[in-house]
């Protein structure tokens, strides 16, 4: 039985190179960086000690968004 708090990460590319990303449900948890990965991570601890609970009970959805011209 899963018992984890699901959480979507967004992430959009950022001008500056790299990302921007937000959780979707705590908009003001955010982080930026070069690599997912690393973000993701990054994402994680700062939700956790946001809502006062250990990482290990949060699972992240991720969502990559791009603006797509036609």
């Amino acid at each position: 039985m899963n018992n984890k708090m699901m959480y979507t990460a967004v992430f959009e590319p950022a001008s500056h190179g790299g990302f921007d990303a937000r959780i979707e449900e705590v908009p003001e948890v955010t982080a930026q960086g070069p690599k997912i990965a690393v973000i993701k991570k990054d994402l994680l601890a700062k939700l956790a000690a946001h809502q006062k609970i250990a990482a290990e009970k949060i699972a992240l959805r991720i969502s990559v968004r791009v603006e797509i011209n036609f």
